[in-house]
């Protein structure tokens, strides 16, 4: 399927994030309109933090997890 391209400090923050959004719209948003951006948004957070990917990430080519270093220094 896909590869993860966000790190465990990205996910959790994105799930912070999310989760903020959605308690916020249902707490303190009275307008409809707001509440359903606000959900959205939080439950799209919600769902990349759980799958560890993010398909704007993968658009632009960027990937936050961490590699294993795989070659030697050149001590030319």
């Amino acid at each position: 399927m896909y590869k993860t391209n966000e790190n465990i400090a990205d996910r959790v923050l994105r799930a912070i994030v999310g989760i903020g959004l959605i308690m916020t719209s249902y707490y303190w948003v009275f307008s409809q309109n707001w509440q359903i951006g606000l959900y959205g948004a939080g439950g799209i957070l919600i769902l990349t933090a759980l799958s560890g990917f993010c398909p704007i990430y993968a658009i632009f080519g960027a990937n936050t997890t961490y590699k294993e270093y795989e070659g030697t220094f050149d001590t030319r």
